[in-house]
């Protein structure tokens, strides 16, 4: 009897989504562009970098390298956890890593 078929299928990522991690590859050396995210995107920090982290899930088609991918959740986390006092940065990775 053959084992069921168990690769996860990848699922791809919008443009707005594309363009959400482009940002934050380009922007997070600096501390993360805040002030350019509501003009740029019509929403807050806070809800940028949830939807950055929900891209950046491990089903995600994000494209990177494992490295910058832990770059990029590592640097979401400590903006939501320290900047924006939600403490559910962590909790979004842990969610993250359950998908």
């Amino acid at each position: 009897m053959t084992a069921p078929y168990s690769k996860l299928q990848s699922e791809p990522l919008s443009g707005y989504e594309r363009e959400l991690l482009a940002f934050s590859v380009r922007w997070e050396p600096y501390g993360g562009g805040d002030e350019f995210i509501l003009p740029h995107f019509g929403i807050g920090p806070a809800l940028f970098y949830r939807r950055v982290l929900d891209a950046l899930r491990p089903v995600r088609d994000h494209q990177l390298s494992p490295d910058e991918q832990k770059r990029l959740l590592d640097f979401c986390i400590r903006k939501l956890d320290a900047q924006y006092g939600i403490g559910g940065g962590a909790d979004c990775l842990v969610q993250c890593e359950k998908q």
